[in-house]
């Protein structure tokens, strides 16, 4: 957090040359025209740089302005200003930043030269506490805004009011930009007879009605309305058309399964097909060897008769009878 804890003013209507010490929660009081309010509005015009409604915590119609804070305006028919010729203002605020535990100053310098140019106003930021070199210079005068800028003492000087803001903002904590114009209207503290009235007048910014842009809102508004139910029923046609894909796909997905499903069907009845011919295949061979056993035993024994069959016709051969056999065979061929 950053706490005010110094203000300093210096030919700011009628405080000449003054420090005030602010400590936590300070209650300002006095009685009417004794300066609350022109504290507040010093207070408000350095945090606002530059924004400030003079005087409009104490009165409406408060025609103060900035010429008349510094020279000390003081309306009466024998003098106009308590403070004749060219004269500076100052208004310094000195800060203590919790977090980084160390002072910072913010303030301002106000030129008031002749009767008509306008103040001249620059904006300052300052590393550390209120100084007395940051007002008076070595010979005890009132610095102005050119002589300030020599002593090249700010940390950086704002010499528009846009420059400062931003500045201010990010000093603050990047505070809304919303600030600057809300700040001023809460500072206006008398009693508050009507809530709303008080809402509208000081916390909301003042923004002119637009009729025709009204009207155009709520056509626009109506088209939006046509066009959102257009919108829906086309959500519902495609939420429809959604559902029936996801039937399509998932008909197709249990097409697909049962064509998987019957061509492994297909599959196991060729292996089952395959296996029986193997299985028959084994049988045929067996069968076969066992024939093949057979016809050679069958080829041995023949092979047997033939020496056995040999062995007689020899025995034949050498005997008579055989021989006289053989000749009769022949005579009768003959």
């Amino acid at each position: 957090m950053k706490k005010l804890t110094k203000v300093r003013l210096i030919n700011w209507h009628y405080f000449a040359n003054e420090t005030i010490y602010i400590k936590n929660n300070t209650l300002i009081t006095g009685q009417n025209a004794t300066g609350k309010s022109t504290i507040v509005d010093a207070i408000a015009f350095v945090i606002t740089a530059g924004d400030q409604i003079f005087n409009i915590a104490a009165n409406d119609k408060s025609k103060r302005d900035l010429r008349g804070y510094v020279k000390c305006k003081l309306g009466t028919d024998t003098q106009e200003y308590l403070r004749e010729g060219d004269t500076t203002g100052h208004v310094a605020l000195e800060f203590y930043d919790e977090k980084k535990e160390q002072h910072f100053t913010i303030g301002t310098i106000i030129d008031v030269f002749g009767e008509i140019l306008n103040p001249k106003v620059i904006f300052y930021e300052v590393d550390g506490p209120l100084d007395e070199s940051l007002f008076i210079d070595d010979e005890g005068k009132i610095l102005t805004t050119v002589n300030f800028k020599k002593t090249k003492q700010a940390k950086k000087v704002y010499l528009t009011k846009r420059e400062a803001k931003l500045a201010f903002r990010s000093l603050f904590g990047s505070i809304n930009e919303n600030y600057f114009s809300l700040l001023p209207k809460a500072l206006a503290f008398k009693p508050i007879p009507d809530v709303k009235d008080f809402i509208y007048r000081y916390l909301l910014e003042e923004k002119e009605l637009d009729v025709e842009s009204i009207k155009e809102s709520i056509h626009a508004y109506r088209d939006l309305e046509a066009t959102l139910k257009i919108i829906k029923e086309k959500v519902k046609d495609l939420d429809e058309i959604k559902h029936l894909h996801e039937e399509i796909k998932s008909n197709q997905d249990q097409k697909q399964f049962y064509e998987y499903f019957l061509k492994m069907l297909e599959v196991e009845t060729f292996k089952n097909k395959i296996d029986q011919i193997i299985k028959k295949q084994e049988k045929i061979t067996i069968s076969k060897e066992q024939n093949q056993i057979l016809i050679n035993e069958i080829n041995s024994q023949l092979d047997i008769l033939d020496e056995r069959s040999k062995e007689i016709y020899s025995m034949l051969k050498n005997s008579d009878s055989f021989k006289a056999t053989e000749i009769y065979d022949k005579e009768i061929a003959d």
